[in-house]
């Protein structure tokens, strides 16, 4: 009966820190993949503005796809297309991407 215990406890709680840390892992996974597709429309945007093709201070998906700087963009988490109406918006040096849902 003690050995039971014993090994219902270990099991309980290698259950426990294994299924934290991999809930960690595929968080950080997930927030990088969509770090990564940002930075590529962000960089995007910021090649336009380079390029005098776009002047405005809020550059929406659209224009960029228009303009040939970035084909259909697909969120790699909900692995749905992100809307065209959703923007990149500079600030001085700064861009920020803001996602229309």
């Amino acid at each position: 009966m003690n050995r039971k215990c014993v090994i219902l406890t270990i099991l309980i709680t290698l259950s426990a820190v294994g299924g934290y840390t991999f809930y960690k892992i595929a968080k950080r996974h997930n927030e990088r993949i969509v770090t990564v597709t940002e930075k590529r429309i962000l960089e995007q945007a910021e090649e336009c503005v380079w390029e005098d093709n776009c002047k405005e201070n809020r550059i929406t998906l659209k224009e960029l796809m228009e303009k040939g700087y970035l084909g259909k963009e697909v969120n790699p988490i909900t692995k749905m297309y992100y809307d065209e109406n959703s923007y990149i918006e500079k600030t001085e040096n700064t861009y920020t991407f803001h996602e229309k849902k």
